[in-house]
């Protein structure tokens, strides 16, 4: 039996009393830490059920067979930060487990995609989400972008989810994602173009700052995980919203 189980944004204290009895009963649990980030130590997890926790890699995630011969004689719990089948990786579990015949169950939580509600907008008027990777020298990928200006003529908003890079202790700002989109020569989005920068999002210390990207590319938004969402045009209501919690004139 494999248990996915969605850890929450911040700490193990949003994990749900289902699988905390779930980890109680575990045989062997794991932490998958590379499609997000949790922002307390796991340490305080194990520290709360009195049980070592794995933290699994990239590799050992996607080569699933790692699970699954553990699976068919022990209760396996996978946690990953957020909710899981956020990410494909996630998915690929539930097929391993119809093809092999082991039970999967998966536990939900909260995610970012809860924050169009704290912004002031409508959830269902947001488009495909996008992930802005690092550029480098001799790679510079514009099909984020694209997947941007698109929602911007369908009247969608888009969230943003920033690089991250585990292993590298690297982490994309609110900065250096903005300072890469300038660097896409466009006349839609540009520096007078008004977005939300999302800080530590259901934590206690969460930071959500909206302005023009000439004013919050100046900002230290402290440590991460970071996000952006970029509105598109606004109805009425959420203008009213978004000034009545942001303090903005739209």
């Amino acid at each position: 039996m494999i248990y996915i189980i969605g850890m929450g944004l911040d700490s193990y204290k949003d994990i749900s009393l289902r699988s905390l009895e779930i980890l109680k009963k575990a045989d062997k649990i794991y932490f998958e830490n590379y499609t997000s980030l949790q922002q307390k130590p796991i340490s305080q997890l194990e520290e709360y059920i009195g049980k070592p926790i794995v933290i699994c890699n990239r590799d050992s995630v996607e080569s699933e067979d790692f699970f699954f011969k553990e699976a068919l004689d022990n209760v396996i719990v996978i946690l990953v930060a957020g909710t899981p089948l956020f990410a494909t990786t996630h998915i690929g579990l539930l097929v391993k487990g119809r093809e092999m015949n082991i039970p999967v169950e998966v536990i939900h939580n909260a995610s970012i995609l809860n924050i169009y509600g704290c912004l002031g907008l409508y959830s269902y008027h947001h488009g495909k989400t996008v992930s802005i990777p690092y550029f480098t020298e001799d790679w510079r990928p514009l099909s984020f972008f694209n997947n941007i200006l698109t929602n911007i003529k369908c009247g969608l908003h888009t969230l943003c989810l920033l690089d991250i890079k585990v292993d590298e202790n690297r982490y994309m700002s609110v900065n250096e994602a903005l300072n890469q989109i300038l660097s896409i020569k466009n006349d839609v989005v540009n520096e007078k173009y008004k977005v939300f920068a999302v800080c530590r999002f259901g934590s206690p210390d969460q930071f959500i700052k909206y302005g023009t990207i000439e004013e919050l590319i100046k900002i230290n938004f402290g440590k991460p995980l970071h996000s952006l969402v970029i509105p598109a045009q606004m109805d009425t209501i959420e203008k009213e919203l978004v000034e009545e919690l942001y303090g903005n004139k739209l």
